[in-house]
């Protein structure tokens, strides 16, 4: 890992992905409900955006998911819907039907059938081609990284859904009104860990 400090700022066209692993149960001991965000350049690099890890319940964490869509407003945002996390998938269809709001990637269901070790080796190829930009403090992430296959892997998992179907941005730099769908970056306010 090495930190890249940039000399100035940089505006890149991006799309923008979310991926949810919500948990059955906030008691202590059980797993967080995880929302990984991240952004895609046309060179296929990954820019992870600050995530959210918390036992919650599932109602606090659709707040949280409306809160970031709107926000960010991710070309794609995939929940996992196992049994029980269905609801969550219930809530936030609701919630789009009543502000008048279009989630693309609410209707997929993700039931995936072989197992959870298997699926995140996926993500290695971003960090074997150095295509991973981490922002400084983003500790959770690069632990579950560095730990795999132990430890816990909720923030793994969420980036796993979030990278189900990228597709590099067709936009380019041109009108300021555009620019909020373009990913900054600032020597000055922070930097990006690349692996």
């Amino acid at each position: 890992w090495e930190m890249i400090l940039l000399n100035e700022e940089r505006i890149l066209p991006v799309n923008t992905y979310t991926g949810v692993d919500p948990a059955s149960s906030e008691r202590r001991g059980a797993d967080f409900s995880t929302t990984v965000c991240l952004a895609y350049d046309k060179k296929k690099n990954l820019y992870m955006l600050p995530y959210f890890e918390k036992r919650v319940k599932p109602t606090v964490h659709a707040r949280q998911i409306q809160d970031k869509w709107l926000e960010i407003r991710p070309k794609k945002l995939y929940i996992e819907t196992v049994s029980y996390q269905e609801s969550l998938r219930a809530i936030m269809r609701e919630w789009a039907e009543d502000t008048n709001n279009y989630i693309s990637g609410i209707e997929r269901k993700w039931q995936p059938r072989n197992s959870k070790d298997e699926r995140l080796n996926e993500l290695q190829r971003f960090t074997k081609q150095h295509r991973l930009y981490l922002q400084p403090g983003m500790h959770r992430l690069l632990d579950e990284m560095l730990l795999f296959p132990r430890g816990n892997k909720n923030l793994l998992d969420g980036w796993w859904y979030a990278t189900r179907n990228l597709q590099t941005p067709y936009h380019t730099i041109k009108e300021e009104d555009q620019l909020k769908y373009f990913l900054t970056q600032t020597s000055k306010r922070n930097g990006w860990m690349a692996a």
